[in-house]
């Protein structure tokens, strides 16, 4: 039997990658699409965007101390992330 090749199999996963993407982006509202846009945007004086904080997780070590997982799950609250998980 043979395997299709890496190369082939690396574009089935990109497709499949962006119809999941496409089918969370319509699901949201244009509110919740603004809030997640102003994630990417890197604060001045910030040396990263809020979701690469996000990014690090809760079992991170940051500045001697574990990251505390609650707040993660008050700022995804905060921008409506948790609406459809209640």
């Amino acid at each position: 039997m043979l395997l299709p090749g890496v190369s082939r199999l690396a574009r089935e996963r990109d497709a499949a990658t962006q119809r999941l993407w496409e089918t969370v982006y319509a699901a949201l509202t244009e509110r919740q699409r603004l809030e997640l846009d102003a994630l990417l945007v890197v604060a001045p004086g910030a040396r990263v965007s809020e979701l690469e904080r996000w990014r690090v997780g809760p079992a991170a070590k940051i500045h001697g101390r574990l990251f505390d997982s609650r707040s993660t799950n008050r700022m995804v609250i905060a921008v409506g992330g948790a609406d459809g998980m209640r």
